[in-house]
């Protein structure tokens, strides 16, 4: 009996094979580990920068303005309390507004010069004429009370309720034209009732009430045209009449007219 023997074969196995490393994605992993670090390091740089910068103090402020004249001391002090924050935090309207506030300020622009100066530029109304004992009037019609009236003590003066400041300005411009011939209005007032009453530049009052003005105005320079030569001795004219004007003389003129003709 012939033994049959198996041969054993053998076989070998192959090991799996080995996945690359993925260096590409190790790396952008690694990159990112160190990048938070930076990014947040470096964030928290900038804003304690900013932050610092923030805080630096306007250590000058630079009022410009076209007039000599100006009471640069009033607008800082209106300033102040909006540019206590710092320089960078300083809200750049805020002042602007507050400079407008000034009574006699017209434009005001506003601007920053690293690291700490601020330049304010103002522009101031342009007086036209006196509005009672404290207030202007400008070239614009705008009311506003200057800080000191001493320089404009020569203008013309309006009288009247701050309410109609704008109404009492175009009647002294109408009635400006219309007295020309006699001379500038001097001053120019509308009382609480509406009575409208002026002086001449040469002291001649003329009161023309607070109905049919424009009426009384037409009589009153008729009266003037026929009476030009006597106008000197006057010292008011009453228009409050309806078909005449009542006068009173000036009497001291009218006795140094008596006077004279007396020596001559």
């Amino acid at each position: 009996m012939t033994a049959t023997r198996k041969r054993k074969v053998s076989r070998k196995v192959k090991a799996p094979p080995r996945k690359p490393i993925e260096w590409r994605r190790h790396l952008r992993f690694m990159l990112v580990v160190i990048s938070v670090p930076a990014i947040a390091y470096a964030a928290l740089f900038v804003y304690q920068e900013v932050a610092e910068r923030m805080q630096l103090p306007i250590t000058e402020v630079i009022v410009d303005a076209p007039s000599k004249q100006l009471d640069s001391d009033a607008i800082k002090q209106a300033v102040a309390p909006a540019i206590a924050d710092g320089f960078l935090s300083v809200d750049v309207h805020e002042v602007q507004q507050r400079v407008l506030e000034v009574p006699w300020i017209a434009v005001a622009s506003v601007r920053r010069i690293w690291p700490g100066t601020l330049v304010i530029r103002v522009e101031q109304h342009r007086p036209k004429i006196r509005w009672g004992a404290t207030k202007l009037i400008s070239l614009k019609g705008v009311l506003y009370e200057p800080p000191d009236m001493l320089d404009y003590m020569h203008f013309a003066r309006l009288n009247g309720d701050d309410t109609y400041h704008t109404l009492v300005y175009q009647k002294y411009q109408e009635l400006g034209k219309r007295f020309k011939l006699y001379g500038e209005i001097e001053s120019l007032s509308r009382s609480s009732r509406g009575g409208w009453s002026m002086i001449l530049d040469s002291g001649l009052a003329i009161v023309l009430g607070s109905s049919e003005v424009d009426a009384r105005v037409d009589r009153t320079l008729r009266f003037m045209r026929h009476f030009s030569d006597q106008l000197a001795s006057l010292s008011r004219i009453d228009a409050r009449y309806s078909n005449g004007v009542a006068v009173e003389l000036d009497l001291q003129d009218y006795e140094q007219n008596i006077s004279e003709e007396t020596t001559s």
